[in-house]
């Protein structure tokens, strides 16, 4: 009998087939950016905070250009000011978007009132920016605004979040014709300015960013009465602010305001989903008077469902706001979808036994995606003579009309539960509180519920195998020690090793067990905790595992090998949060969809604090600003495969596709006790002009060989194939050919 040397048996139900241009750094993730339907432009209402708190000094460096107008002379001195280091901000962060970038979104300018009169008024009407006139005329409202001239002393910021909420939604005006001379009539539907010109359209967003400069004020019970007529239930559930505030703060009304907009909030009942209102905040610090108001302000941002920036200079305002657009943006494109129709999915089948990996872009453009494996079979439909989909039920899986799986298919290894009882927001309209059925979302169910429901309470227990200063030799990784665990007990993985400080130890570790499933982010540990903390939601107050533990499979395709016997069938396929992973892939039995060990290679350790503290946000054709950066990769390539039958030999070897230039041999002829037989990587002499390894190992005879070879391209060159128009690659050409056993390069 013949050994049958490659096992590769993987079909794809649907083939999605996408005619892309190909712009300067085009990755195929930019899909899920592409620009929304020019009528849905996300609405941003820019609220200034004008009282006299925007006079307080500052340290700041003096405003460096000149265009800003920032005075700095008195009467009217304004550098060294707060209001002087927004006004400069503001001024450089529009100067140095093109009206290509400023286009993606409408823009308005509310400031509080002045004299005696509360709440605010639109300086601004909401107006689209698509000419050099137009940018020019947001930078001169910017630097026309005046520290004395434009200031008051009597707001009222509920009552302001109140008119902001009569404007998005075309309602009556209260407050915001009352500085006559300064309000923009074109927010207005009528000369008698007693109605708002409403800004939304169809499925557009709506954003508030308010810039704080001191605690919001509400000066006396109008703010509650305002949120009383417009939702009775959100005005008689107060907030507790989980913050350290002051007494004033805890009894304003602002946050509730936000948690309303946020999530009580439907502007257009008449289009398909919720469009809310979404709360940003920047709370401008530095000054001697502060005190603990940026905790309120940041609570603010919270219930309101955005963005949270502490800034106590110009620059630190513009990485705030740069934040905010790229944001405001990403949740404006088809980032907003669930989860991914089945055709686009990566899927590999065994038997009856259909394994789909699953990804879901992040809404907010940040780095960190979720990601799952979830079981489905065929079943025969006698009347069509087809073969489709079907959940653990053998109830059709895929939607016909949206190509999507069904709200109610239950994939194998999916359990009634708990754990989602914490979670404060709805996913895709709707939320339960338990992992089945898992439909098409995500997180739900599959590999990823077994993965928390096994490492609860701790993650003491879960095989995660790294290697540091040798990756080859053979090595048993479940035998060898401490040395290739990937575990806070590993000396060779320093600080270092991560990108970070050599002395931050505490943080080394703090990485080292989020990637291991600890949901360990505080604001005390973290740089941003808005951002770092998991998107998923709160998890049981019993537990300490991250919702979020399983990554994106995006471009891996599990193998499936069936050991037979009690073994059965093992599936292996790589996540872009690191790891390498291998899976009990049997239906059901002792121990099915669990994990049986994970591999995290070092050419991954300096992306892993990335996705911790989830910052930088990644960058797409749409970002805005300078601040987002390319998306980091893992395994996240093509998976060669050998078995044979004869000698029940298994040997796997992972690619990384934009995940590095580097392939891994393992033999997991015992899955329970992988071997590490040898990495390839660039790094190497014979290995130097290996590109990233985007082609699948073929296994080949050819003569002079008594084992089968290795055959592979010799990899992607990003610098030159990415650039728009193409340059003459410097890496990856050619082929390798590969000893299959040792790595050696054979030509």
């Amino acid at each position: 009998m013949q050994p049958a040397y490659l096992i590769r048996r993987s079909i794809s139900l649907l083939l999605l087939a996408l005619a892309l241009t190909s712009p300067a750094y085009a990755e195929d993730i930019d899909i899920y950016s592409l620009p929304s339907n020019d009528g849905f432009r996300p609405n941003v209402l820019i609220m200034l905070d004008n009282t006299a708190n925007w006079g307080a000094s500052i340290s700041t460096p003096i405003c460096d250009v000149a265009a800003a107008n920032v005075r700095n002379s008195t009467p009217n001195k304004e550098e060294g000011t707060k209001m002087g280091a927004e006004k400069c901000a503001l001024y450089k962060l529009i100067a140095s978007l093109s009206v290509a970038d400023l286009s993606q979104f409408n823009f308005a300018v509310m400031l509080f009132n002045e004299g005696s009169d509360s709440a605010g008024y639109p300086r601004r009407a909401f107006f689209n920016v698509t000419t050099a006139a137009d940018k020019q005329a947001l930078l001169n409202l910017f630097s026309g605004l005046q520290i004395n001239a434009d200031k008051t002393n009597n707001p009222s910021t509920g009552e302001a979040f109140y008119e902001a909420y009569q404007w998005f939604s075309g309602g009556t005006v209260r407050y915001g014709n009352r500085t006559a001379a300064k309000h923009d009539p074109a927010a207005f539907t009528d000369s008698s300015k007693t109605r708002y010109r409403v800004p939304q359209v169809g499925c557009a967003r709506n954003h508030i960013i308010y810039i704080a400069n001191g605690k919001p004020n509400d000066n006396d019970g109008t703010a509650y009465d305002l949120l009383l007529r417009l939702n009775p239930a959100a005005a008689r559930t107060r907030i507790p602010v989980a913050e350290n505030v002051s007494s004033t703060d805890e009894a304003n009304w602002t946050d509730e305001f936000a948690a309303f907009f946020n999530r009580g909030v439907d502007l257009s009942s008449s289009t398909e989903g919720s469009q809310n209102i979404t709360v940003h905040t920047v709370a401008v610090t530095g000054a001697s008077s502060d005190g603990n108001y940026p905790n309120f302000v940041r609570w603010i941002a919270k219930e309101g469902g955005g963005i949270y920036q502490q800034a106590s200079n110009s620059d630190q305002i513009v990485v705030g706001f740069t934040k905010i657009l790229n944001q405001v943006r990403a949740a404006n494109s088809v980032f907003a979808s669930a989860s991914l129709p089945v055709s686009a999915n990566t899927q590999g089948t065994y038997l009856n036994q259909v394994y789909i990996g699953m990804f879901r872009p992040d809404g907010n453009a940040l780095p960190r995606w979720v990601g799952n494996l979830k079981q489905y079979q065929f079943v025969y439909n006698a009347t069509a003579d087809t073969l489709r989909l079907a959940d653990s039920a053998l109830t059709p899986a895929v939607s016909p009309t949206t190509g999507f799986i069904t709200n109610d298919a239950v994939s194998f290894w999916t359990q009634p539960s708990d754990f989602w009882t914490n979670v404060e927001t709805a996913s895709a309209g709707r939320y339960s509180r338990s992992d089945s059925p898992d439909g098409e979302l995500v997180e739900k169910g599959g590999i990823a519920q077994t993965l928390r429901s096994t490492y609860y309470a701790s993650s003491a227990s879960r095989k995660i195998y790294t290697c540091t200063t040798s990756c080859d030799g053979n090595v048993d990784l479940a035998a060898v020690g401490l040395n290739y665990q990937f575990s806070t007990a590993n000396a060779l993985l320093t600080p270092t090793s991560f990108g970070l400080g050599a002395l931050e130890l505490t943080k080394r570790d703090l990485l080292i067990n989020w990637v291991r499933g600890d949901d360990n982010v505080t604001a005390a540990n973290v740089a941003n905790e808005a951002s770092a903390k998991d998107q998923l939601g709160l998890r049981p107050t019993t537990a300490t595992v991250r919702p979020s533990i399983h990554g994106d499979v995006l471009h891996s395709r599990p193998v499936a090998i069936n050991y037979g016997g009690t073994r059965g069938v093992v599936v292996y396929y790589g996540t872009n949060d690191g790891l390498f992973r291998a899976i009990n892939g049997n239906q059901t039995g002792s121990g099915a969809g669990s994990e049986l060990w994970a591999f995290a290679a070092p050419e991954h350790f300096a992306s892993l604090n990335r996705l911790r503290e989830n910052d930088p946000q990644v960058r797409y054709p749409s970002s805005v600003g300078a601040t987002a950066l390319p998306r980091n990769y893992a395994f996240d390539g093509p998976i060669g495969a050998y078995q044979n039958t004869i000698t029940n030999e298994v040997l796997l070897f992972p690619g990384m596709r934009r995940g590095g230039r580097a392939v891994y041999g393992f033999n997991v002829t015992n899955p329970d006790q992988p071997r590490l037989m040898w990495r390839i990587s660039s790094t190497m002499s014979d290995y130097a002009s290996l590109g990233q390894t985007w082609s699948m190992p073929r296994i080949s005879r050819i003569k002079g060989s008594a084992d089968p070879v290795l055959i592979m391209g010799g990899g992607y060159d990003p610098a030159a194939e990415d650039a728009s128009p193409a340059v003459a690659t410097t890496i990856g050409r050619g082929v390798y050919v590969i000893n299959m056993r040792t790595g050696a390069r054979l030509g």
